[in-house]
């Protein structure tokens, strides 16, 4: 029983050590193959990466070469056509620049500082920032325009003004002697009454001036204030509400709502043009404005439909100099008396 006992224990024995053996030398095995492994895929990226690498700075050569190449072609070129005759070059360019001074000179630049503003600067007018932002307004060439405008067809009409005592709106240390001098000094027709005569486009602007015509011989503007003055650019009238500038209306017949549909902006406020003021989008009522300055700045907003006469609008000027204002209100009263038109005779006598 013993020995047979011994016999197991020692075959147990070897078949386990067997066991363990054989289990080492797997592992080693498939550590060795894993092991070869990694570096066969690590080998191939190597190889990857720098067949990339190469042939990128191959192609980069290739490239360089043949750019180099085209510029060497160009320049072979440009020396057998031109030869030794660069100075042909060097003239042609300098011609350029002298053109492009001349046009400057003329006035006729171009680029991001706009047209004519080096031509101004030589006259002393400073560079285009101090030249204003309508510095290539064409003034002569708008009021040719505004003429052109009235030829089509006008008639003229006249604005009676009655220039009287200091305004109870002025302030009691107000110079009593400074307002009646202001009354009396400008020149006069008959004592402190004044007429201004203005001609009304009436072929390109007929719903305009028609309603100026009829608030005027029906009286609606009767009775009504110049209520404000502005030194740099006319007289501000015709608020037949509240006659202070903050109400008017179209004639009842014309509109509808007090307000009348604006019509095209076909002329420019230059000196002496009349317009027709705006209180909304498309849409007139019975203001309207004399302009004795250029006012680039109203154009767009308000409706230009006569021009004043050179005699009128040298009275306008008197009155620029000689009346008072407190904030923009004339320091006298200004009152308009009557607005018509002038007799069928005498419109056909100044059309002629």
């Amino acid at each position: 029983f013993d020995i047979s006992s011994a016999k197991i224990k020692q075959e147990a024995g070897a078949t386990i050590e067997h066991s363990i053996a054989f289990t080492v030398w797997k592992t080693s095995r498939y550590s060795q193959q894993l092991g070869g492994f990694q570096n066969k895929i690590m080998l191939s990226t190597t190889a990857a990466a720098s067949r990339r690498t190469s042939s990128l700075w191959i192609s980069r050569i290739s490239s360089t070469t043949r750019s180099n190449s085209t510029i060497a072609k160009s320049k072979s070129t440009t020396r057998r056509v031109l030869g030794n005759n660069t100075d042909i070059v060097t003239s042609q360019l300098q011609q350029q620049q002298q053109r492009g001074f001349a046009a400057a000179m003329k006035g006729g630049t171009r680029g991001a500082r706009g047209h004519g503003w080096f031509l101004k600067y030589r006259q002393g007018l400073g560079g285009r920032h101090l030249q204003g932002k309508f510095w290539d307004r064409d003034i002569e060439f708008l009021e040719d325009w505004n003429q052109q405008i009235l030829d089509l067809g006008s008639k003229q009409a006249f604005i009676n003004v009655r220039v009287g005592s200091a305004s109870a709106s002025s302030s009691k240390h107000d110079d009593d002697h400074d307002a009646t001098k202001a009354a009396t000094t400008t020149k006069e027709k008959e004592e402190d009454e004044f007429q201004l005569l203005v001609d009304l486009a009436t072929e390109a602007l007929p719903e305009t001036t028609q309603n100026f015509i009829q608030l005027g011989l029906d009286g609606y503007y009767t009775n009504t204030t110049i209520y404000r003055i502005e030194k740099t650019t006319g007289f501000a009238c015709g608020d037949v509400q509240h006659l202070h500038g903050k109400g008017g209306h179209c004639h009842p017949d014309l509109g509808t709502y007090g307000v009348l549909k604006m019509e095209p902006m076909v002329m420019r406020h230059t000196r002496g043009v009349i317009t027709m003021l705006c209180p909304g989008v498309d849409r007139v009522d019975s203001r309207f404005f004399c302009v004795t300055h250029d006012a680039p700045q109203l154009d767009g907003y308000h409706v230009p439909f006569g021009k004043l006469t050179d005699e009128s609008l040298q009275i306008l000027d008197d009155w620029h100099k000689n009346i008072f204002t407190k904030r923009g209100k004339p320091t006298v009263d200004m009152t308009i008396t009557q607005i018509g038109l002038v007799n069928e005779e005498q419109s056909g006598q100044n059309a002629a």
